[in-house]
């Protein structure tokens, strides 16, 4: 018998609302904890800090009471007729709830509609009822959303397991860019490392009426491996993260110390006109190309102790998110040469931004980046960094195929399929099963030769899956990888109806990971 099951619907389940809204203003806060870490974030551009206790809040493992974040948040500067404007989120934030309108004014801010949205891939609540895109009848924030065509309706997209979205604007404050930011974070319960790692998808959009010339889009962090005062920090601009580690080979919390990092997956896009040039966003499993732009990437690494990284004013705050000191002077490389990545080589009490820019945002125009943030732990603090960098490099991968994503939440109204279609498989990247679900459409009156093959990289068959005649409907089959090597694989199915000459054939790519 073939591993086949029949499914006949997707079922729903409600779950209690989790936001939570502080007693003095419309901020509100949550969490996302779908893997092994537990994130807090809020919607003034500033996570990664427990708002309840005012404590750390980038927790790993999730229910050990073991942090390695403190707080971190979003900057952006830029220079503004002949101003230099910085608005940044970090102990004290320069954002607030709401968006800017056509004519500049701030809106949202007492608003209950702005606050965190937060999605759990299958279940049913209050947030996925009422997420905040008017094309669902919500409020127009621009959650994403997509058109299932089984149902003939909008949807909420589930990036992740786990999704939250909200939306948050500096255009309450003086001397303000007039920036709209709308972030969507995401985390999978997954095995390899997506298990790890949290991601954030930032859309920042010009709402003045002048050109941000020069602009910076930074993430800042202060980050404590343990106790706070024996971390060191590092940037890698050939892998484009930042990260935090342990000077000594023990830590009294971890014993064996984690590391850190924040990751720069895809950078701001500076224009240039040549189509041969593109940038690409992930949205899902789809890839978004943008012609006649290239991608910025990660161009700085700044960081420092409380003494030399805690900018007095805007003019410090963007010296230092664009690479330099904050007093100005350019950073000098041991070997004598200026630089934007700055090397440490003590142990202290650090924080640390990465930087993608400068590139130029016309009024109405929008730059988006996406980060991770990446855990690892070795078997020593020296072998913590080598696990960092295998991950972070396997999340750079998995990212840039756009193959990191869930398969839509179907609501199939009856066992008989219209439609030939193979979703992808699920999960991906997987370690070792994974399932794959396929419909079959009816076609004629009688039972359809179907075939479900796995091949490699090379193009190889692996092993077939399904190789009879089957009946309009959907089916699913199970898939267990454990004899076979970590890599890409590629899924078939083709159908061959009954009076056709023609098959109908789809492929999807799968990652395995071990």
């Amino acid at each position: 018998m073939l591993p086949i099951l029949f499914i006949i619907a997707f079922a729903f389940y409600d779950e209690g609302n989790k936001n939570n809204i502080s007693e003095n203003d419309m901020i509100s806060f949550n969490t996302l904890d779908a893997n092994i870490i537990k994130a807090w974030y809020r919607n003034n551009g500033s996570f990664n800090h427990n708002y309840i206790t005012d404590g750390p809040g980038f927790e790993v493992p999730k229910g050990s009471g073991s942090h390695v974040r403190f707080i971190s948040g979003i900057w952006i500067g830029a220079r503004v007729l002949g101003d230099t404007i910085v608005s940044k989120s970090d102990y004290i934030s320069d954002f607030q709830p709401g968006y800017t309108d056509n004519n500049g004014l701030p809106h949202g801010k007492d608003d209950p509609q702005f606050r965190v949205y937060k999605l759990t891939y299958g279940i049913k609540n209050k947030d996925r009822t009422q997420w905040p895109n008017v094309l669902l009848g919500n409020s127009d924030q621009g959650a994403p959303v997509y058109f299932d065509v089984i149902s003939n309706k909008w949807k909420a997209f589930d990036y992740g397991h786990q999704t939250m979205f909200y939306c948050f604007t500096d255009s309450y404050g003086n001397n303000a860019l007039k920036a709209d930011v709308k972030m969507l974070n995401y985390a999978f319960d997954l095995n390899g490392p997506a298990a790890q790692a949290i991601f954030s998808k930032i859309k920042i959009i010009n709402r003045s009426n002048n050109v941000w010339n020069d602009i910076y889009i930074s993430v800042w962090t202060n980050d404590n491996i343990g106790a706070p005062t024996d971390d060191m920090i590092a940037g890698d601009s050939a892998l484009q993260y930042g990260y935090t580690y342990n000077s000594r080979p023990s830590d009294p919390e971890y014993g064996t110390p984690p590391a850190v990092s924040f990751e720069m997956l895809k950078g701001a896009d500076e224009y240039t006109g040549n189509m041969q040039d593109s940038t690409f966003v992930c949205e899902g499993l789809d890839k978004k190309i943008k012609l006649g732009y290239r991608n910025k990437r990660m161009t700085v690494f700044n960081g420092g102790t409380i003494n030399d990284f805690n900018p007095a004013n805007r003019i410090e705050a963007y010296r230092l998110m664009s690479g330099l000191n904050q007093d100005g002077s350019p950073i000098i490389h041991p070997s004598g040469y200026i630089t934007k990545f700055k090397r440490f080589y003590d142990a202290k009490d650090y924080r640390f931004l990465i930087s993608t820019g400068p590139v130029n945002i016309n009024p109405g125009d929008t730059q988006t980046i996406v980060i991770s943030q990446i855990y690892a732990r070795g078997s020593s603090n020296l072998g913590t960094i080598m696990t960092l960098r295998v991950y972070s490099d396997l999340i750079r991968r998995i990212y840039e195929e756009c193959i990191l994503g869930l398969p839509p939440i179907q609501e199939i109204p009856s066992a008989e399929a219209t439609d030939f279609r193979l979703y992808q498989n699920y999960p991906n990247p997987f370690n070792p099963g994974t399932k794959i679900r396929f419909e079959i459409p009816n076609l004629s009156n009688t039972s359809m030769r179907t075939q479900l093959i796995i091949y490699d990289i090379l193009g190889r068959e692996v092993i077939t899956l399904v190789n009879e005649s089957l009946s309009a409907g959907e089916y699913e089959v199970d898939w267990n990888a454990g004899q076979y090597p970590s890599g890409m694989y590629f899924c078939k199915l083709t159908v061959r109806p009954s009076g056709f000459m023609q098959s109908l054939s789809e492929t999807r790519k799968m990652l395995l990971i071990k």
